[in-house]
């Protein structure tokens, strides 16, 4: 079972896509998520990034790639620019 980690704002631009791919980066400050298979909710993002649409993004993730102050999350839609 995954600990419950306090609710974090993340910073604008925190998240990065790659045109063609649906893995989105996440730049998350210390985000104390270290599993394989932890899961995050991300929350609040108004507008479709890059062409995936706020539905896919505004979801509960299971998270990899993961680093001290980021990780990734996959979504359905791929990507259709880089930034």
């Amino acid at each position: 079972m995954n600990d419950t980690i306090p609710t974090k704002k993340l910073n604008s631009n925190a998240l990065d896509t790659t045109n063609g791919t649906a893995v989105i980066r996440v730049s998350h400050r210390n985000h104390g998520l270290h599993e394989t298979n932890s899961k995050v909710t991300i929350a609040g993002v108004a507008n479709a990034i890059n062409g995936i649409p706020i539905s896919e993004i505004n979801a509960q993730h299971i998270i990899s790639n993961i680093e001290h102050n980021a990780y990734s999350i996959t979504v359905s839609t791929n990507a259709t620019a880089t930034g």
